[in-house]
């Protein structure tokens, strides 16, 4: 009756949510939490729209129809049998409704009522709905879930009506139904059980065609292997055969991949990233709960079983039937069935959970590092108004102010980083963070980690309200006195609560300060080497080292208390929960004593977990408020944003490829804003700091160096300018004039002060590279040459390509305009050649012309060049002049180009715009300039700029305040400057004597790639991490190790003796309970070694049953139960401590 009811509900909501008919918004948002946050198949159509497109992901349409499948022969005789049978069994259960009713209709019968015979009428609906679903959803080769529930539904019912027959046949003795019954009940169990494993062998999804590697064979294995996670046996057998490389790892699913999850992640925009998460995986936190709740109720299961047959066996006389026997059978198979069915729970859960938090920890990093391309850059200015506080004030700010506004690079670093994961993207951007990434499970990894432990949120308090309510049966009102101990511990365990979300903040500002230096540190290692700062840059390194472990010390000790506190809460909740019980004249005997311990012990684990996870809890919220205010930094205008703007893929008009400022914009450098709170601290904060890529550095009066607290502001006023399209402008003035600035400000990288931020914007950047110019064949975008040069760990080659496609031809141009052609020919590799990250191992000529070859390569309309020809001598200023801005590679293309060279570049420009103290001083074409007489006064002011230049005496970048690193660039520059300009890199007259074509031999790398070592792990390794930690702490932890095992098996051993002292002589009861009873069920050593012939041999056969000779006479535990509860009490507070002690000892290692 039950199944047919379930089976019709289940019919009928799949009817009904089949039919396309429009549903009201309530239940349509009842509904979409459980839909698939991103199929496969949606997944590899997103994917292959942005390859074959190239078009930024917002743009995508989002796909919302499945593909159809293709016929297969597989899916036509599935189809034939799931209708056949299904249309059989509708049949039968018919004819058996029509004979039923026929039957009361001649001998109507008290007996029968109407419901017993509308069953099979029901019943044959429900089969009639499965035949015709099968048909109309051929030829589709995937499961149907639908049909999977309802024969599932009626596999469970059939297997309980077998499961009835046997137990009152076993224990009652009840006749066997008419073999008719038997018959059709065989019949339709067998039927069901066929339908079930055809289901179970259909592929979950249909393999797509597309070129790689190995597929990930989750998204394609059968239904089947996906609830064994049998798929997984293919990849673990070709690691047992031979080493596993990269192309015997299947590829990450298409659902998980960065591209498709970023994208789908931005349709659920919520008010707060928390409750945005949390929608975006709510299917899977929804399936989380749902098999973490069946899990708890099979785990709780095991005890009550446990229960029925302790007592089954107190009431079985001395001559046990055939009955009792049996019942005890029958109790021991239910408890293996549901020990079964919480492992097939435990790992569905599981996986749930950790599909979540990988999701999870996709969506942070791709939404971080997308907000990372779109903000506005801070670097160099976070963090500067603190250098003049004194230790304390730094300690108080830290604790409270870690999640302040603005990030420099080592911050986004630790929002991003992951356990053991470098980040290649990021890298690829900034080279010199590879060395200081760190290793960690931070920020974006640790709030991933909470999806994936979210399941400890519900089945704590599943178990302990599950416990507490088998505790209340077997102990009544005493149970509850227990938890008392709780209340009573809550004052401590909020201390300690508010003091760990302290501690995390303060760690978390700590290891960006330690960041932030090594960044700094990395970043100008070339000039701290040429002024021997080093030792000032390793204390300064292991001062924030220290500050950092001072933090993490005391996090440590801090999450030992809250372990200690909750390891000792369970022992003493069920300590005071005995005392009472027994103080109310209750009897302890064993089955209430030793059911009650089971509980106890198994209330160990969510008491344990639930401190554990308040830590992970609130180290997750110091996470997600980081992530949360670097999210709500302040982005570049829309302007500059290629994310921000409209697809255009029209061929430009004019107003499209209009470069310039207009309006009388005025700009200044980034600053942070701070945002005052409820008592108004934080005022006085926020001064501009001039941006820096790398942070300034200067050196003090003892040589030590140090970074400015405060710099002059420099600001842009009244610039209104266009620069001619198609033609070469020149951006002249003095030194700190402003015109590496203004660049600055026509690409985005400075505050506008009146910018309105939207279309009417002062500002004309073209930056749309899907407009292509029919004529050149350009695309209506910029290419950008610094004047320190940013240059990738890679070949020259790929970083003159840098990604855009090779034309063998155009390159060969590039090469020879550039003046690369000389180096190339003398380096051993030409231009296959490596060159360090930031380009460490060419000169600052070299490095110059290799930005600008890059910069010229690209097919885009407009060139912004600052200064490239400062680096590079008079001839080959010449060079460049006359092949690359005069050439053909230049040839209507917009070039802005800041120089000191006017007089050398003066023919071939069109445009001139002299900058002064921030404003444009003079601006015209070159001949309105030379009518009236100015360009004369120009070229002589900007002789005398380069003048010291040419002695040798090399002034500082004219815009220093815009790129500090400018600073290290220029020395560097000076210390090599009578070196001629075709510096070459640095080779032995041994390579170059023995130069070889390069087409035969493969190019030398100067960094070789990392190599995996391969077989067992090598002494050598063990040996270091041992004395890394120190041989006594390795010494301690092993006998603490040993001692807590001990203690466990102490305590199994006082179980055995508790119960053996119970009536006298329990010697054919108590062998069973110990591990009926025990701290862990899955333990079998102590199983082992309590069944041992050695240790039964220490046990003693007289008439006082004691366990090891040589005891004294305990008690009975009937008239002294209290002793016994002592014992296992005290055991239990030991095994606390020694836990403890173990805790501090690795930390300790750790901390070594």
């Amino acid at each position: 009756l039950y199944a047919t009811s379930l089976a019709a509900v289940l019919v009928f909501i799949f009817t009904v949510y089949s039919f396309p008919i429009p549903y009201p918004a309530w239940l349509r948002a009842l509904f979409n939490p459980f839909k698939t946050f991103l199929t496969v198949d949606d997944a590899e159509e997103i994917i292959a729209q942005a390859e074959a497109s190239g078009v930024p992901d917002e743009a995508k349409p989002t796909p919302t129809s499945e593909p159809e499948p293709s016929p297969s022969y597989g899916a036509l005789w599935r189809t034939i049998i799931l209708s056949s049978f299904s249309l059989l069994e509708s049949l039968t259960w018919l004819a058996l409704g029509s004979y039923r009713a026929y039957n009361y209709s001649q001998t109507p019968t008290p007996d029968i009522l109407p419901v017993h015979i509308a069953l099979p009428f029901v019943t044959a609906l429900t089969w009639l709905y499965a035949s015709v679903k099968s048909l109309t959803r051929y030829p589709r080769p995937t499961p149907p879930y639908d049909l999977f529930t309802l024969f599932l539904v009626y596999f469970t019912a059939g297997c309980v009506d077998w499961a009835v027959l046997l137990y009152e046949k076993a224990t009652k003795g009840w006749p066997w139904p008419q073999r008719i019954v038997l018959a059709a009940m065989a019949w339709d169990w067998i039927t069901v059980l066929l339908l079930l494993i055809i289901i179970l062998g259909m592929p979950l999804g249909v393999e797509s065609a597309r070129d790689g590697g190995l597929v990930m064979e989750e998204d394609y294995t059968t239904l089947w292997g996906w609830i064994t996670f049998s798929w997984v046996l293919d990849l673990i057998d070709r690691g047992t055969q031979k080493e596993l490389e990269e192309k015997d790892v299947p590829e990450l699913s298409p659902s998980f991949q960065s591209k498709p999850v970023y994208q789908r992640f931005m349709e659920f925009q919520r008010s707060t990233l928390l409750r945005q998460i949390f929608r975006a995986n709510l299917l899977d936190l929804t399936l989380d709960f749902v098999l973490t709740f069946v899990s708890v109720l099979f785990s709780y299961s095991s005890p009550f079983f446990l229960k029925l047959i302790l007592d089954t066996i107190e009431s079985t006389p001395n001559t046990p039937s055939f009955h009792f026997r049996s019942r005890a059978y029958i109790y021991a198979l239910l408890m293996f069935l549901a020990s079964v069915g919480k492992a097939e729970a435990d790992v569905q859960h599981l996986w749930f959970g950790r599909r979540a938090s990988t999701r999870a920890r996709s969506e942070l990093m791709a939404t971080i590092y997308v907000k990372a391309l779109r903000r506005k850059d801070f670097s160099g200015v976070v963090g500067k108004e603190n250098e003049s506080k004194d230790k304390q004030q730094k300690v108080e700010d830290d604790g409270k102010g870690a999640n302040k506004a603005g990030a420099d690079t080592g911050k986004i670093v630790q929002l991003m980083a992951a356990g053991g994961i470098r980040m290649p993207v990021f890298r690829r951007l900034n080279a010199f963070l590879a060395a200081a990434c760190p290793l960690l499970p931070i920020d974006a990894n640790r709030i991933a980690n909470m999806f994936a432990s979210a399941y400890f949120i519900y089945s704590a308090p599943m178990e302990i309200v599950i416990a507490s309510f088998m505790l209340y049966r077997l102990l009544g009102w005493s149970a509850f006195a227990g938890f008392g101990v709780l209340v009573l511990a809550s004052p401590l365990n909020h201390l300690l609560s508010k003091r760990g979300v302290t501690i995390g903040r303060g760690l978390s500002a700590a290891r960006d300060k330690r960041m932030s230096v090594l960044n700094e540190l990395i970043g100008g290692i070339k000039f701290i080497k040429f002024f021997a700062w080093e030792p000032q840059w390793i204390k300064r390194t292991l001062d924030a080292r220290d500050y950092e472990l001072t933090w993490l010390i005391k996090d440590r000790i801090n999450s030992t208390l809250f372990s200690l506190l909750w390891a000792l809460a369970p022992t003493f909740v069920s300590i005071v929960s005995f005392l009472v019980y027994v103080w109310l004249g209750n009897e302890l005997s064993i089955a209430t004593a030793f059911t009650a311990i089971a509980l106890f012990n198994m209330l160990k684990m969510p008491l344990n977990v639930i401190p554990m996870f308040i830590v992970m809890l609130l180290q997750a919220g110091v996470s997600l408020d980081r992530i949360s205010t670097f999210l709500q930094e302040e982005e570049v205008s829309d302007y500059v944003s290629t994310f921000k703007r409209p697809v255009l893929t029209n061929a430009p008009t004019s107003e499209d490829t209009k470069i310039g400022i207009t309006g009388g914009a005025a700009f200044m450098w980034n600053k942070v804003k701070e945002k005052e709170d409820a008592k108004g601290k934080g005022k006085g904060k926020g001064k501009s700091k001039p941006k820096a890529s790398v942070p300034a550095i200067t050196v003090t009066a003892e040589g030590e160096p140090t970074t400015p607290v405060t710099e002059e502001q420099f600001e842009l006023r009244d610039i209104d300018v266009l620069f001619p399209v198609g033609k070469l402008t020149l951006v002249v003035g003095p030194t700190a004039s402003g015109k590496s600035a203004l660049l600055m400000a026509l690409l985005g990288e400075m505050t506008p002060l009146s910018l309105p931020g939207d279309s009417s914007s002062p500002v004309h950047l073209p930056k749309n590279p899907h407009q292509l110019e029919p004529t050149t064949g350009l695309h209506n975008c910029i290419s950008y040459c610094a004047q320190s040069p940013w240059l990738e760990h890679a070949t020259i080659r790929d970083n003159i390509l840098f990604y855009s496609p090779y034309e063998e031809d155009r390159y060969q141009e590039v090469i020879r305009a550039c003046a690369l052609q000389p180096d190339l020919d003398i380096l051993e590799d030409g231009d296959e050649t490596e060159i360090g990250a930031r380009g460490v191992s060419l000169s600052g000529g070299q490095k110059a012309r290799v930005a600008l070859a890059r910069a010229v390569y690209s097919r885009t309309k407009h060139v912004i060049l600052d200064d490239p020809l400062a680096a590079v001598d008079s001839h080959t200023a010449r060079h460049l002049y006359e092949n690359v801005l005069l050439g053909p590679l230049m040839k209507e293309r917009t070039c802005i180009l800041v120089t000191h060279h006017v007089d050398l570049v003066r023919p071939g420009a069109h445009y001139l715009v002299r900058m002064l103290d921030g404003r444009i001083d003079t601006k015209g074409s070159i001949t309105d300039l030379e009518d009236q007489g100015v360009l004369e006064g120009i070229v002589e002011d900007s002789e005398l700029e380069r003048k010291p230049t040419e002695d040798g005496t090399k002034t500082p970048s004219d815009d220093a305040e815009t790129v500090a690193e400018a600073v290290a660039e220029e020395k560097a520059t000076e210390g090599a400057q009578p070196a001629p300009d075709h510096t070459r890199l640095d080779t032995d007259a041994t390579a170059v004597a023995t130069h070889t074509p390069l087409s035969k031999r493969k190019a030398r790398k100067l960094v070789k790639d990392e190599e995996r070592a391969k077989g067992n792990v090598k002494w050598k390794i063990y040996k270091t991490y041992l004395e890394a930690a120190g041989w006594f702490t390795w010494v301690w932890l092993m006998i603490f190790v040993a001692g807590y095992q001990g203690i466990g098996i102490i305590e199994k051993l006082w179980i055995k003796v508790w119960g053996e002292h119970y009536h006298g002589d329990s010697t054919t009861l108590a062998p069973n309970l110990y591990s009926a009873y025990g701290v862990d069920h899955s333990d079998t050593t102590s199983h082992d070694l309590m069944s041992s012939s050695a240790l039964r041999g220490l046990m003693s056969n007289d008439g006082d049953n004691m366990l090891l000779p040589g005891l004294p006479d305990l008690p009975p535990a009937q008239e002294h139960p209290l002793f016994y509860v002592g014992v296992y009490a005290g055991i239990g507070v030991f095994a606390a401590l020694v836990s403890m002690s173990n805790s501090i000892v690795q930390y300790w290692g750790s901390y070594k």
